[in-house]
C-alpha cells in the first residue's frame, strides 16, 4: 500500500511544478543555497538574514543537478512532502488503525494548503516532515533529539516544537515507574538537539543577527482576536470544509484517548495566536498534517471518503492547472487567500518571465552584462538565480550604494560590452544620471514594474570606467 500512496502523491504533486512563477522568498532561498554550496566560505550565508541554512543547502545542491533553478528547488520540497506523507501513514497506523493510515495520506495529497507548500522552494514542507516524525518518535530519546535539532536548522519556527514536546514528556515523566531512566532519556533528547544546532549557534553571524527571528512576534500580541479568526478561517478553507468538519468530529470523538496528539497540533497554534503580529497560512501549515488523522478516523465507508474528497480534488486540480484562478476563487471566500503574494503583488513572479525572455533574446547573438539593484527578492534576485550560469549573460550588482568613490564629477559610464540595469527602482538604483530607460515590464496582474536601463549613449561628459568596478 505504501508504494501506491507514494506513486499517487507524486502523480498529484509533480505536474506543472513551475507553472506558478517564482515567489520572492524562493528567489532568496535559491540564491542563498547556491552561494552556501558553491562559494567557499559562504556555508552559513543565510544567517545574515537569520535564516537557518539546512534546506537551502539542499536547494544549492539540487541546482548543481538540475539546470532550471526553480524546478530544482521545488523538487526538494516535493521530496520532503513525501516524507511527511510517510510519517502520516505510519502515525495513523500507530495511533489509530490501518484504515486511518490509508485515508489520512490521501487527504494529505489532496489538501490545497499542503499541495501549495510541497510545491514551493520554501521551508514549510521540510518543517512539516520533521514535525510529523517527531510525534512518531517522541519516546525515542536519540531520534527525537535529532529531529528537534534538525527542525531548528530548518527554521526558527521549530522552537514551537519544544512546547508540546516538553509538556508531553514532562507528563510522561510524572507517570513513569522508572523515573530516573525517563529523566535521563529526556535530558538526552535536549542534549542531542543542542549538539545538532551547535555548529549554527557558534557562528558569529548568527550571534549578531539571531534577534531578527523575533521581529514578527510580540507577547501578548496586539491582534490576538484577529489571529484567532485568521487561524480558524485558514483551517476551514485550506484544509477544505469537508476535511475540517471531519477533523472536528474526530477531535471530539478522541479528545480523551488521543489528547497528546491534540496537544501536538494546537499548542503551537495557540502560541502563534498569542504572539504573532500577524498570521498567514504559511505559518500554520507545518503543524496541520496531524489533523488529517482525526478527519480520517471518522471515515467508515468509501462513499463518505469519496464525497469528502470532491472539493479538495477540485481545488488541487485548479491550483495545478490554473493557479491564478485558484487564488482568485479562494479570495472570494476568504481574506487569507494570499492572492497578493502569489498573483498581484511584486512578490509574485509574473513579470519576471517577461524580463527573462527579453534578456535571453538580447543575449542570443552577443555577450552582455546585466546589472541588478542591491535588493533581495523579486525581481533582482530572480534574475540572478536564473541567469547565474547563462553562457552569454553575466549578472552583477550595479547600485549607487556600492561605489566608494565620489560620483559627482562623472556623468557617463563606459563599459567594454553591452550593459543593462534591471531593477524595481524607477531611479535606476541611485544611478539615474548615468542611465537612460530602455523598457519597462509591468506586472500583468498588478501595478509593480521592472525598469530596464542602459548607460546613456552618445554621452560626451566625463566618464567613469566600469571595467574594473563592475564584477559578478
Amino acid at each position: 500500500m505504501v508504494p501506491l500512496l507514494i506513486i499517487l502523491y507524486f502523480l498529484i504533486r509533480l505536474p506543472n511544478l513551475t507553472l506558478l512563477p517564482i515567489f520572492t522568498d524562493e528567489t532568496n532561498y535559491l540564491d542563498w543555497g547556491w552561494r552556501a554550496t558553491h562559494a567557499p566560505g559562504h556555508l552559513w550565508y543565510s544567517l545574515y538574514d537569520a535564516k537557518p541554512p539546512l534546506v537551502m543547502w539542499f536547494f544549492g545542491l539540487s541546482q548543481s543537478l538540475i539546470s532550471d533553478p526553480l524546478l530544482a528547488g521545488r523538487l526538494v520540497s516535493v521530496l520532503f512532502g513525501a516524507l511527511t506523507l510517510l510519517g502520516i501513514y505510519f502515525l495513523g497506523k500507530k495511533l489509530f488503525s490501518p484504515s486511518v493510515g490509508l485515508w489520512a495520506p490521501i487527504f494529505y495529497s489532496l489538501s490545497p494548503i499542503f499541495h501549495l507548500y510541497d510545491r514551493q522552494a520554501l521551508m514549510e514542507s521540510a518543517l512539516a516532515a520533521v514535525f510529523v516524525w517527531l510525534i512518531y518518535f517522541v519516546d525515542h530519546p536519540v531520534i527525537s533529539g535529532l529531529l528537534l535539532g534538525l527542525g531548528l536548522l530548518i527554521k526558527p519556527t521549530a522552537l514551537l516544537f519544544f512546547a508540546p514536546f516538553l509538556l508531553i514528556r514532562t507528563l510522561s515523566l510524572l507517570k513513569s515507574k522508572n523515573f530516573g531512566t525517563s529523566v535521563l532519556h529526556f535530558l538526552l533528547s535536549i542534549f542531542i538537539a543542542f549538539l545538532v544546532t551547535l555548529p549554527m549557534l557558534i557562528q558569529p553571524i548568527w550571534q549578531k543577527n539571531s534577534h531578527l527571528t523575533g521581529q514578527y512576534l510580540q507577547f501578548p500580541s496586539p491582534v490576538v482576536f484577529t489571529n484567532f479568526q485568521t487561524s480558524a478561517d485558514i483551517l476551514f478553507w485550506f484544509l477544505t470544509p469537508p476535511i475540517f468538519i471531519l477533523a472536528l468530529i474526530g477531535l471530539f470523538k478522541f479528545r480523551r484517548t488521543h489528547w497528546p496528539l491534540i496537544v501536538w497540533v494546537f499548542l503551537p497554534l495557540f502560541i502563534q495566536v498569542l504572539t504573532g503580529k500577524f498570521l498567514i497560512h504559511r505559518y500554520l501549515a507545518p503543524f496541520l498534517p496531524p489533523l488529517l488523522l482525526f478527519a480520517a478516523s471518522v471515515i467508515r465507508r468509501p462513499f463518505t471518503f469519496t464525497i469528502t474528497l470532491t472539493i479538495p480534488v477540485f481545488l488541487v486540480l485548479l491550483q495545478t492547472v490554473d493557479p491564478i484562478s485558484y487564488f482568485r476563487l479562494m479570495a472570494r471566500f476568504t481574506p487569507n487567500s494570499y492572492l497578493g503574494g502569489y498573483v498581484t503583488a511584486e512578490a509574485s513572479g509574473y513579470n519576471i518571465r517577461l524580463a527573462l525572455d527579453y534578456f535571453s533574446q538580447l543575449a542570443k547573438d552577443q555577450k552582455l552584462t546585466l546589472g541588478i539593484g542591491l535588493f533581495s527578492g523579486n525581481p533582482e534576485a530572480a534574475l540572478l538565480v536564473y541567469f547565474r550560469d547563462h553562457p552569454t549573460i553575466t549578472v552583477s550588482y550595479l547600485d549607487a550604494q556600492l561605489f566608494t568613490q565620489d560620483l559627482t564629477p562623472y556623468s557617463c559610464f563606459s563599459y567594454p560590452q553591452p550593459l543593462y540595469l534591471a531593477t524595481r527602482d524607477p531611479h535606476a538604483a541611485g544611478l539615474a544620471k548615468f542611465m537612460e530607460p530602455v523598457t519597462t515590464f509591468t506586472h500583468p496582474y498588478g501595478d509593480s514594474k521592472i525598469y530596464v536601463f542602459r548607460p546613456k549613449t552618445n554621452c560626451t561628459d566625463k566618464s567613469l570606467d566600469l571595467g574594473l568596478t563592475l564584477k559578478p
